[in-house]
């Protein structure tokens, strides 16, 4: 699944109509608004959205479609990209400086002062963070195969859309 995978799709439905249509075929934030769930989850703005498929356990790199609808004058263009969500990415990227500062600084303090036999520990902590990080995303992209997939014909069939790129 390639990161940011464009979409780009044309219906003749409006903004207002594609907004209701989408609501009414996804659970909010992931909460359960039927007895029966729906296999998508997301969050609806004024003119955006964000979806993703339901899962019963915990991928925080899940793929998403993160999206936007714009009137055109005969309907309506949904734009969107695929990746992880927002908040996860900027988690991880702050997490993963932090991680490295203390790796550098754990190092930098051992090679200045710590005994001689000591100065293997701080390798670890370089060596192991980035690698363990990316490692996490490609087993939860290789948990998620396929999503991207999902979500671009679940869109496609709920807005009665056409494809004007297709990948």
């Amino acid at each position: 699944m390639p990161q940011h995978a464009a979409v780009l799709l044309r219906t003749p439905l409006s903004p207002a109509e594609c907004m209701a249509r989408l609501k009414g075929a996804i659970e909010y934030n992931g909460w359960r608004t039927s007895f029966e769930p729906k296999p998508v989850a997301g969050d609806i703005k004024r003119d955006s959205f964000v979806i993703w498929k339901r899962i019963c356990y915990r991928n925080s790199f899940q793929p998403t479609l993160i999206g936007s609808f714009v009137p055109d004058g005969k309907g309506t263009i949904v734009y969107g990209e695929f990746g992880i969500h927002p908040t996860v990415r900027t988690m991880w990227i702050v997490l993963l400086f932090v991680a490295g500062c203390f790796g550098l600084l754990s190092f930098a303090g051992m090679v200045l002062a710590g005994p001689p036999s000591m100065k293997w520990l701080a390798v670890p902590s370089i060596l192991f963070i980035f690698p363990f990080g990316l490692g996490m995303r490609h087993l939860s992209k290789l948990l998620s195969w396929g999503e991207d997939v999902f979500l671009r014909e679940f869109i496609t069939h709920v807005l009665q859309t056409e494809e004007t790129n297709p990948r």
